[in-house]
């Protein structure tokens, strides 16, 4: 799992930083989309696990700080950006919650949980993203 995770990491290397961010904000834009969508598109989900939805939430803004990473390719030496990323999605993730409690058409509510599960998610991508980095970096050839 690091070896792709690592390849991730790495690869902000390669491309650019048009590319990186294009990626970026039509990821934040998807995110926008299914955070706004009436409730009733939810309702013909078949629902497997306990609070599926946190899941959702804790997958969504996890992928969402994790490429964010990759488009700032922050320095792993430096946690500064890393702490960015995560505010920025907690931001983000706050936005999205009062806009469907401020739409009554969209027929949902501000949920406390669905932000913790942005947030947490959000968080533990960050970390995974900082640590693979590091070790990126610390096996990287001195030349």
């Amino acid at each position: 799992m690091s070896g792709i995770v690592g390849r991730i990491a790495r690869s902000g290397r390669a491309a650019g930083p048009v590319c990186r961010w294009s990626i970026c904000a039509v990821y934040a834009a998807l995110v926008a989309i299914a955070s706004l969508l009436p409730s009733r598109t939810f309702s013909d989900v078949p629902v497997y696990l306990l609070h599926a939805d946190k899941l959702a939430h804790f997958v969504m803004y996890g992928l969402f700080s994790a490429i964010l990473c990759w488009t700032v390719s922050p320095n792993a030496g430096s946690w500064r950006p890393f702490v960015a990323v995560v505010l920025f999605c907690n931001v983000y993730g706050f936005a999205m919650e009062v806009l469907q409690a401020s739409l009554p058409f969209l027929e949902r509510t501000f949920s406390i949980g669905d932000w913790a599960a942005n947030f947490a998610g959000s968080v533990v991508a960050v970390l995974v993203y900082a640590g693979v980095a590091r070790s990126a970096n610390c096996r990287q050839p001195v030349g």
